[in-house]
């Protein structure tokens, strides 16, 4: 966490569709540069590179591990989340042959996800983030990262 806060910025976001609100918290940070607070999670851009293996552990020391979109809801954080290119938590799973998410659960590609190219994930392959692309890299690329973490 910082240990000053110089500059808010607050910026408010509601889904019509479900009544999610959600807000950006813009602060500044030795690493963490941008805070999303949904109903039920929040999600934190870290902006150290690391390797997408490092970026995991980071996250499960500090909050509960890399950002795994589970719902819509965490979709729409996670995209005002993503201002560049950062590690989400999907993964390519060499035990299933297919990809899950960092918590272990079996990626499926519900209507509201974006188009996830999944023969374009093999060993090696880790997920990142930019807007609404969800795109495969070398898991041992420096990226920066996102973070997530329950409120309750």
């Amino acid at each position: 966490s910082p240990t000053f806060i110089c500059c808010l910025l607050l910026l408010l976001y509601t889904d019509l569709s479900s009544g999610t609100v959600a807000f950006i918290i813009l602060f500044f940070s030795a690493s963490v540069a941008f805070q999303v607070v949904s109903s039920q999670r929040v999600f934190l851009l870290v902006t150290t590179p690391m390797s997408w293996a490092t970026a995991n552990d980071y996250c499960k020391s500090h909050y509960e591990g890399l950002a795994d979109i589970l719902s819509l809801e965490d979709l729409n954080a996670v995209v005002l989340t993503a201002t560049q290119t950062a590690w989400i938590g999907l993964h390519y799973n060499t035990v299933i042959r297919g990809l899950s998410w960092s918590n272990g659960a079996i990626y499926e590609s519900p209507s509201w996800m974006p188009n996830v190219g999944t023969f374009l994930f093999g060993s090696g392959i880790c997920g990142t983030m930019l807007t609404l692309a969800i795109l495969p890299s070398s898991c041992n690329k420096q990226l920066p990262f996102i973070c997530s973490y329950c409120m309750y």
